[in-house]
């Protein structure tokens, strides 16, 4: 997961994030040098002095939390060598910033974050395709090279529920009478083993992605445009013709 997130944030998240950081570090000290020359009256309060400060104790808060604003207080303290209530003082201006911080980290990480997750439960639908290929073959092994008629069948087989299940779909909101997140339609003969036989259901990756296991059960991560490509070939003109009976157009 940290790979995918690292790769979401590369294209233009980290630059953006190292400029406000900077207009964050300055601007939070200049408004700490103003809290602590003027509120707090504090004589060793200059402004790369307040700038050092601002840039320590925002380091404290953004890895330990805001409940570590005392510790905060208790840096300035000790660099403005004031007291701890003329600390807080000095503090007060930077409340701005403070919460203009909060706010972009919320803006960046958390669609960062669900973009991450959303990478790695489209490899874990691939990897419930890859299994699911796996009880096909043994299926086909044990009923004279025949294809399940339905996904029921190979769980009744011993196959486990779970590999129907894809983690980006929500419960509630699952369509009613759908039973599995994947469509299945056996072929009327193996032919070219390039063949559509399962693929996700357009909703389970908000329309950007299906996961297809072929006939010859390959699995394979296609965008939408390129799936829509492979279902207007011929040998999967059966298989497209059904799957649109499903979910439509």
């Amino acid at each position: 997961m940290l790979a995918e997130f690292a790769e979401y944030l590369v294209w233009w998240q980290i630059p953006l994030l190292l400029g406000f950081a900077g207009v964050g570090v300055f601007g939070g000290g200049a408004l700490l040098w103003v809290g602590g020359k003027y509120i707090a009256q504090a004589p060793r309060a200059t402004f790369w002095r307040s700038v050092a400060t601002n840039l320590l104790a925002g380091l404290v808060t953004s890895f330990c939390s805001l409940l570590a604003l005392p510790l905060a207080w208790l840096i300035i303290k000790g660099m403005f060598r004031t007291t701890y209530g003329k600390a807080i003082l000095a503090w007060l201006p930077t409340i701005p910033t403070s919460l203009f911080a909060v706010g972009l980290w919320a803006a960046i990480l958390v669609p960062a974050l669900q973009q991450a997750n959303e990478l790695t439960n489209r490899t874990v639908c691939m990897s419930n395709l890859s299994s699911i290929g796996k009880g096909l073959t043994i299926y086909k092994g044990m009923h004279d090279n025949r294809f399940p008629p339905s996904l029921d069948a190979l769980i009744a087989e011993g196959q486990p529920r779970k590999h129907f299940v894809c983690p980006s779909v929500e419960p509630d909101r699952r369509p009613a009478g759908q039973k599995f997140d994947y469509f299945y339609l056996p072929p009327e003969s193996e032919g070219d083993m390039s063949g559509i036989l399962i693929c996700d259901f357009r909703a389970n990756h908000r329309g950007k992605q299906r996961n297809v296991l072929s006939v010859g059960m390959a699995v394979r991560r296609l965008t939408e445009p390129q799936f829509q490509a492979e279902l207007a070939r011929p040998i999967n003109a059966r298989f497209a013709e059904a799957l649109r009976k499903v979910e439509g157009p």
